[in-house]
């Protein structure tokens, strides 16, 4: 399971990549928009992500797992 914290413009470009929620057999990609629990550095730019701030966990995972990561590092988006 891969799982990553990313500001607002990487997750648009992550989304842009993987436009399916199933991208290859087997292989599921999930993205939950909320706002930062706390201060985190997005996964793939490094930006800054301050609490309150609009942020996107995105996970890549397979058949079976389960994925519920999303809400200790999230709030529901407003």
């Amino acid at each position: 399971m891969k799982k990553e914290i990313l500001c607002v413009g990487c997750a648009k470009a992550a989304k842009d990549l993987f436009p399916k929620d199933k991208p290859y057999p087997g292989e599921n990609v999930r993205f939950v928009h909320g706002r930062a629990k706390a201060q985190y550095h997005c996964d793939h730019c490094f930006q800054s992500i301050h609490p309150t701030d609009h942020a996107c966990a995105f996970t890549i995972f397979l058949d079976g797992e389960k994925p519920e990561w999303e809400t200790a590092y999230l709030t529901a988006a407003t």
